[in-house]
């Protein structure tokens, strides 16, 4: 875990963030094994790749320090595979994704429901042009 301070809470974050929120701080705290162990759906799953493992810790890093619900502070690094793994990983679905462009990036603001509870999130998520094209 890291030893950096973060804040004690998001201001204005919705219940959806708050609660992914308090799964990123867990899987921080104990990481992969011991999170999966007490999962229900064993997240993050055994055959996921190093990369894919490392993209749920910078999300998790990121949504700790209280990023990725404003669009002005989005989730960024991740690229494609590494936003969708993290939604998997939260237990969420996406919905509906809404893009915006400048010249060298694509804003997703991307609605998502809870695939248990089908409460909503909306995480914004950055991404560098020459990645925005899925594999």
């Amino acid at each position: 875990m890291s030893s950096k301070t973060r804040p004690e809470y998001c201001p204005n974050a919705s219940p959806g963030f708050a609660y992914a929120r308090t799964k990123a701080l867990r899987y921080l705290e104990v990481g992969a094994t011991i999170y999966r162990e007490n999962d229900f759906y064993q997240m993050p799953r055994i055959e996921w790749t190093k990369d894919e493992l490392t993209s749920i810790q910078n999300g998790c890093e990121q949504i700790a320090d209280c990023k990725g619900y404003l669009p002005e502070s989005p989730l960024t690094g991740l690229g494609i595979v590494g936003i969708y793994k993290l939604i998997t990983f939260l237990h969420f679905e996406r919905l509906r994704v809404d893009s915006t462009f400048d010249e060298e990036h694509v804003t997703d603001k991307m609605t998502l429901k809870h695939s248990v509870t089908g409460s909503e999130l909306i995480l914004y998520n950055r991404v560098a042009m020459d990645q925005s094209s899925a594999p």
